[in-house]
């Protein structure tokens, strides 16, 4: 169980997590087109749906609200998520383990190979 009340540690690599989750608030997709139905049933009736990229179709079965932002290097494309995340109350998970910059190796293999359990944080 993850630090935050009601919130349940997944792994989608060995776990189906549409078995396992109903009536979320959220959904930020990460994991690509392959897995909108899949996203798409986990979610209440009005929710906020982020998309890494563009995927809607018009035939959808439900009605809902989504927002797309193409992700680059752009501080006020960064301003826009941060306001979009703030207004929404939206509190990302972040893996226990922080690492300083003399560990980057390893945080990057954990992201590599690993699981972590939400955003690794390098410490500089």
């Amino acid at each position: 169980m993850s630090q935050f009340q009601g919130i349940r540690d997944n792994d989608y690599t060995t776990e189906n997590y549409w078995e396992q989750l109903r009536d979320l608030d959220y959904v930020i997709d990460t994991l690509g087109p392959s897995e909108f139905d899949h996203e798409l049933s986990i979610i209440k009736q009005v929710v906020a749906f982020f998309l890494c990229e563009p995927v809607l179709t018009n035939d959808s079965p439900r009605q809902f609200q989504y927002h797309f932002i193409f992700v680059r290097s752009d501080g006020e494309q960064l301003k826009r998520i941060t306001k979009i995340i703030e207004e929404n109350g939206i509190v990302p998970a972040v893996d226990p383990t922080e690492y300083h910059i003399e560990d980057i190796n390893k945080a990057l293999n954990l992201v590599a190979t690993g699981h972590p359990k939400g955003k690794v944080i390098i410490q500089f």
